[in-house]
């Protein structure tokens, strides 16, 4: 299927209006349900994620985990009785990394991104919609990755800020270039619009010599020039967007998660929701005093989320934290209920390990923590450590868990 001449524009406005004109004509029967029990401790005593419903989510008593599925970024919208989204793993490849240095927003979950909303007691919704502008700097990054060779730079940690920097501030120029071209060929003949073309020539030349010269990445001439080419090239963006229609059409047509408000007295002889534990700073969790909690969000896996026996706090091995790090009562799934997190290069006491969850590296090695305010009720991600002695650094080519640290 082809953009009709009106809609050759560059992105979201004609991704909509072509998912609109669409999505009716499709088979039903395709689409694939939204609802990913896997993702968490799910119930459905405050409500249930519906199947039309865009991206993978888990619910629960305390809040939804959602999963981008689709091949661009979306951003999270919430209302009523909602906290902070908070980041359970996330997409650490170039295109995601380079549009997450131009937008930070926890609200925005790049491709394959993890991430959980927490709900209060009071009646909540949360739904997903399209970024225009993250989506269009993911989609000149995905565009250049093959060019650009930015994994590959080395160095201090100063020379690699520069080098990503460098490329950000080229995706935003080259950004800005087709905002200005799709302002030029409003109401234009072919001829003018031509003229239009070649100006947005003219400034992603600019742009990605700018950059390419100021990187002393020493990419060829050739190459250059046809990264150059390629981001000109309207027509590899139409052809990107047409594909993405599909995954536009899901966010126009799906439907909110909306979450009950939670009883404050039994109905029909049945014991209330059990209200979520009340937040502390960090958007996370007071740990129980000596048990996890148990609530409906997580009596269906209480087992899982139980401590193991073995690896007692008196005998714990001391791992340090490469990027703050989130900590939840189940290590399953990264649900039950989340603890505080640990915040970037801290040191602290871990009693176990076990396997659980696969994070987006697909580690699947959880740490029991034994120190407090955890105090063995709450586990987090081996991926977070260095797992080998270092305290400082980056995470890249540490290993996923420290053999040092005891089985459950």
């Amino acid at each position: 299927m082809s953009l009709p001449a009106q809609l050759k524009r560059f992105w979201i406005p004609a991704l909509l209006l072509l998912s609109l004109l669409a999505l009716p004509l499709a088979d039903a029967g395709t689409a694939s349900a939204a609802p990913a029990p896997g993702l968490c401790a799910g119930d459905a005593s405050r409500g249930s994620v519906p199947d039309s419903f865009a991206i993978d989510a888990c619910m629960n008593s305390s809040g939804l985990t959602l999963r981008n599925t689709l091949a661009f970024p979306v951003r999270i919208e919430t209302n009523g009785d909602t906290g902070a989204v908070t980041t359970i793993s996330i997409n650490q490849g170039i295109p995601a990394s380079v549009t997450r240095v131009l937008n930070s927003d926890p609200n925005v979950l790049m491709p394959g991104d993890v991430a959980r909303v927490s709900v209060g007691s009071g009646a909540a919704a949360v739904d997903v919609t399209t970024d225009p502008s993250d989506d269009k700097n993911y989609a000149i990054t995905t565009t250049i990755n093959a060019f650009i060779p930015v994994g590959a730079v080395s160095g201090d940690a100063a020379a690699v800020k520069a080098a990503w920097g460098r490329l950000a501030t080229m995706i935003s120029d080259v950004s800005g270039d087709y905002a200005e071209y799709q302002g030029c060929v409003v109401g234009k003949n072919w001829l003018s619009q031509l003229g239009c073309q070649l100006s947005l020539l003219k400034n992603v030349s600019f742009a990605v010599t700018k950059a390419l010269v100021l990187s002393g990445w020493g990419i060829a001439a050739g190459t250059v020039k046809s990264v150059i080419m390629l981001l000109a090239n309207v027509s590899t963006f139409e052809k990107w967007a047409e594909s993405q229609a599909p995954g536009v059409g899901k966010i126009l047509h799906g439907s909110p998660v909306e979450f009950a408000a939670v009883s404050s007295t039994p109905q029909n002889g049945t014991a209330s929701s059990a209200p979520p534990p009340q937040a502390t700073a960090g958007n996370s969790t007071q740990p129980p005093a000596s048990q996890p909690q148990t609530s409906p969000a997580t009596q269906s896996t209480s087992a899982a989320a139980a401590p193991p026996a073995g690896g007692g706090a008196g005998s714990s091995v001391l791992e340090t934290t490469g990027s703050v790090a989130h900590t939840w009562t189940n290590y399953t799934n990264a649900g039950g209920y989340e603890g505080p997190e640990i915040s970037k290069n801290a040191t602290i006491g871990i009693a176990c390990r076990i396997q659980g969850f696969a994070v987006a590296d697909g580690n699947t090695w959880w740490y029991r923590i034994a120190s407090s305010p955890w105090n063995s009720q709450y586990y987090v991600s081996a991926d977070a450590f260095y797992n080998n002695d270092s305290t400082s650094g980056s995470l890249d080519g540490t290993p996923y868990v420290d053999d040092d640290v005891p089985p459950c």
